[in-house]
């Protein structure tokens, strides 16, 4: 049986699944992820272009993906997905 995976736009009650995906990915990124995170929630954005997504399955986060858009185009920042 197929699980559906659904991508929304990230919150902050996301931020502690957000880390320990990061974590079990990167280990040393989190301290960085950490405070573009809380500056992201808190501000909503760094700049205007960022967004940042979870993807769910049953409700458990299971991946993550920034995205920044630019004049120059559109960029991914970084995609993170656990071993589902």
């Amino acid at each position: 049986m197929n699980k559906a995976v659904y991508i929304q736009t990230a919150e902050k009650r996301d931020l502690s699944a957000i880390l320990n995906l990061i974590k079990d990915y990167e280990r040393y990124d989190v301290e960085f992820a950490k405070r573009y995170h809380d500056i992201y929630f808190s501000k909503n954005k760094i700049t205007e272009q960022d967004e940042v997504f979870v993807a769910k399955m049953e409700g458990k986060t299971i991946g993550v993906i920034g995205f920044k858009s630019s004049v120059t185009g559109s960029g991914l920042v970084s995609c993170i997905l656990s071993h589902c």
